[in-house]
């Protein structure tokens, strides 16, 4: 039987020190997500307007065929 490596010890001091380990790489890419994301630009390189509503009916007008769906508005 194989022994299990990370959930009972089976390292010996090498276990808490890989869990030690891994917390803090957690911890750095945290840390540098959020000092990326301050130091970000807040304003995005193409600005653009509000997209125009849908027209109801446009697509039926468009392809000529009636649609089987109801119009939610």
């Amino acid at each position: 039987m194989f022994p299990i490596v990370l959930a009972h010890g089976a390292l010996g001091d090498y276990d808490e020190l890989l869990f030690v380990l891994i917390g803090i790489i957690f911890v750095g890419l945290m840390v540098f997500a959020w000092l990326r994301s301050r130091s970000g630009n807040t304003t995005p390189a193409n600005a653009q307007g509000p997209a125009e509503p849908a027209q109801p009916g446009a697509d039926e007008a468009a392809t000529g065929t009636k649609s089987h769906h109801f119009p939610l508005a």
